[in-house]
């Protein structure tokens, strides 16, 4: 894995985290 690599996979997991916790709201 490259360095720049892990900033990406991080948004990713941030923006399903968001998705999962609205959905949970709704």
């Amino acid at each position: 894995m490259t360095n720049w690599t892990t900033p990406q996979v991080c948004e990713i997991c941030v923006g399903m985290e968001i998705t999962a916790y609205m959905s949970a709201e709704f």
